[in-house]
């Protein structure tokens, strides 16, 4: 679900971008983001594609407007 590529950047230095992209029912959703070390990019890949999985598990964590949208971990409590 996720890939890690190094890419070179001008001054020489290596950064590490980490891309997920998820496509269902025929709609593609995609979230990159670069970082200087490797061991960084592993763990926002993970985290972004533990999110993903969330969702896909509880549906109603991708309604806009619903409690557990914008405060998952407090409606999963019953605050």
């Amino acid at each position: 679900m996720g890939t890690i590529t190094a890419r070179k950047r001008k001054d020489g230095s290596t950064g590490y971008r980490a891309q997920v992209r998820v496509t269902r029912d025929g709609k593609s959703h995609s979230e990159t983001e670069t970082f200087d070390r490797k061991a960084l990019a592993q763990q926002w890949m993970r985290m972004k594609e533990a999110e993903i999985d969330r969702r896909r598990i509880h549906p109603r964590l991708q309604i806009p407007g619903h409690p557990e949208f914008a405060f998952p971990r407090l409606a999963a409590r019953g605050d």
